[in-house]
């Protein structure tokens, strides 16, 4: 039997730049009790949302957790996932020992084979986001962050929503700063990374 492979149909195909989840796991250090605040449920909520549609879609997804060093041959300090997002086999899943993603080798070859776009939505504190933002401008890739799907530790000297905008408003200078809605509807009707980036961070 021969199979007639519809080529147009896949150059039509949309292009989605892989959606990067950090640190979406229980009992991180430094963070207790943070993913029990009413605004993290929120941001945990639109972390969902964005799984399920690029799962359904088809577009590439990562997580990238931290861990501590090697000890005696053995990984330690790895807490669960929180439930719902335990990556599945066609996930890609990199491990850090310090702040940036870019701490994993890995991260930044797949990256660079996604054609050097990503976006970050999870669990990130202020040093988390900009060291990988920063980063990010070195390698050359161009990165997004989907403000209302990430969930900002605390800084010292400020409450939960001051931090948030803090960490918000200094990412901007080196990421484009989209919503989960923006980023959904922008990723479906647009091709290029450049494109998503444009159409997701515009004025709705």
């Amino acid at each position: 039997m021969n199979v007639v492979l519809d080529f147009r149909r896949r150059y039509e195909q949309r292009f989605a730049p892989p959606l990067v989840f950090v640190d979406l796991q229980e009992e991180l250090p430094g963070s207790t009790g943070i993913l029990e605040d009413e605004r993290a449920a929120a941001a945990i909520g639109n972390c969902r949302k964005l799984l399920a549609h690029a799962r359904a879609n088809g577009w590439p997804v990562a997580f990238v957790r931290k861990v501590r060093p090697w000890r005696s041959g053995n990984l330690t300090g790895v807490p669960r996932w929180i439930s719902g997002f335990e990556p599945r086999r066609a996930d890609m899943l990199f491990d850090r020992d310090t702040s940036s993603c870019y701490a994993s080798t890995e991260f930044a070859d797949a990256m660079d084979a996604a054609g050097g776009a990503f976006v970050v939505a999870g669990v990130s504190s202020d040093d988390a986001c900009l060291s990988t933002f920063v980063d990010a401008a070195r390698y050359g890739h161009q990165v997004g962050l989907i403000s209302d799907a990430l969930v900002s530790q605390p800084l010292p000297g400020f409450d939960p929503e001051e931090s948030h905008r803090a960490i918000i408003a200094l990412a901007s200078r080196h990421a484009a700063v989209v919503t989960a809605e923006g980023w959904i509807e922008a990723a479906v009707d647009t091709r290029s990374a450049k494109e998503v980036f444009r159409a997701a961070a515009a004025p709705r």
